[in-house]
């Protein structure tokens, strides 16, 4: 399994060199090193070193830089973003103008772009455009039985566009706020041409009506202008009682793209075999100060397979001596395929620095097709805050796999290991003017 590297950058390095010398800048960012251990995996132990530095100053000029060198098992070198940002305040229209690797997120997913961004900002109206070659999305070794080609978004070029505006008829108070954005995304090359079309909304009003706090409501969606059919939706709306009590209703649906690029996506692919539709209510509730209950209920429907009904509840318990209980049990049946959960961690400050965290997971999966099985997970882990900008994290997990269904003894129960070790340095800004 070994991590792909990005060939042929076309991002120079003296991008980060030409505001290097700015007096008036200021740099912030960190360091980081990581010692992962798996024992079931094919990398097996690995040590990564992060690299995120950041510059800015009064001028509008900016860059950015984000990399990672992994050495031992599925070793490799990653670029994450190398970008030069400059702001231009030109009247009428104020413009910036990125140029380099940088992330981006619409109608294509999230992924990271070899190429240039032009936003126009005029008061609350934003307009973007970009251009350039589209890289992987996530972070991950790419797997044996996936190719690099499908690991990466559609197209070996992409260019598109966003607009985003105020609708100030939904804005009865001066604290409420109201936007749309609408976006469209053309792909093509490597035998692929594909267009995307997004939208967002994002509504918050205060004091709505009913003796409510704040009302908000999001949504999004995603279409493929040649076809129709396969669309992405997302709606969600949050009734806000008090500051942390509240209620939301939810309705969504999924359908993995043709090619399958993230996680999410293969995972569609090999096991769902179609889009799924979810609906969902819940809510938080807190009690005195130091209790928090939280819950959800889900109709899951599919077009291929069974209907299901998830249910989740989720309680912490927070003391003034130091210490936290996270506790939770959760239910799913879908068809024959049955899955519990339950869980119970507690988190206890040794002192002001120093935080130990012991947890314990169950799940129990009955299943007519695969084997049902109970998988036990306990988790230690110790977080030290060394100085104000030096942190240490220990982590260990142990994970046993018990195949409790197998009448044949065909499979083998799994006992696994996972020991990280995390070490991060937080460097303030260099400068005393901070234009963050």
């Amino acid at each position: 399994m070994p991590l792909r590297v990005s060939q042929n950058s076309s991002i120079p390095f003296f991008l980060l060199m030409l505001s290097a010398g700015h007096a008036s800048a200021v740099v912030f960012g960190s360091l980081e090193a990581r010692y992962e251990s798996h024992s079931d995996d094919k990398c097996k132990s690995y040590f990564e070193q992060w690299v995120n530095l950041n510059q800015k100053d009064n001028s509008g000029l900016s860059w950015g830089f984000m990399g990672m060198n992994r050495s031992g098992g599925c070793g490799g070198q990653q670029l994450q973003h190398l970008f030069m940002s400059k702001k231009f305040a030109a009247a009428p229209l104020p413009f910036q103008i990125t140029a380099g690797r940088f992330e981006r997120m619409d109608g294509g997913g999230f992924y990271t772009l070899d190429g240039f961004g032009l936003k126009w900002r005029v008061n609350d109206i934003e307009l973007e455009t970009y251009a350039g070659t589209p890289k992987r999305t996530e972070l991950y070794p790419t797997p044996s039985n996936t190719s690099a080609k499908k690991d990466s978004p559609s197209g070996n070029h992409v260019a598109g566009f966003s607009l985003r505006t105020p609708i100030a008829g939904l804005a009865k108070r001066t604290d409420d706020r109201a936007f749309f954005k609408l976006g469209f995304r053309h792909a093509w090359g490597g035998k692929v041409t594909e267009n995307r079309l997004d939208g967002t909304f994002t509504g918050i009003w205060q004091q709505p009506a009913f003796g409510l706090k704040s009302f908000h409501l999001d949504a999004s969606f995603t279409l493929q202008p040649e076809d129709m059919a396969r669309k992405i939706y997302d709606v969600q709306a949050r009734a806000y009682f008090t500051r942390h009590n509240h209620i939301y209703l939810r309705t969504r649906k999924y359908e993995p793209p043709r090619e399958p690029v993230t996680f999410l996506d293969r995972y569609y692919h090999n096991y769902n075999r179609g889009p799924q539709r979810i609906k969902a209510i819940g809510g938080n509730l807190r009690l005195a100060k130091t209790i928090d209950l939280s819950g959800h209920r889900r109709h899951i429907s599919r077009e291929f397979g069974k209907d299901g009904i998830s249910t989740d509840i989720r309680g912490v318990f927070n003391s003034h001596k130091g210490w936290r209980i996270h506790a939770g049990i959760g239910k799913l049946d879908v068809g024959k395929e049955k899955k519990r959960t339950w869980q119970l961690a507690l988190e206890y400050n040794l002192n002001s620095r120093l935080m130990l965290r012991l947890g314990r997971s169950y799940i129990k999966e009955d299943s007519a097709l695969l084997v049902p099985k109970r998988v036990t997970a306990t988790e230690l882990q110790l977080r030290w805050m060394i100085t104000h900008s030096l942190h240490l994290s220990l982590q260990g997990e142990k994970i046993d796999v018990d195949y409790y269904g197998d009448r044949f003894g065909i499979l083998e129960d799994i006992d696994a290991d996972h020991i990280s070790l995390r070490l991060i340095y937080q460097f303030p800004a260099l400068k005393k003017a901070d234009y963050r």
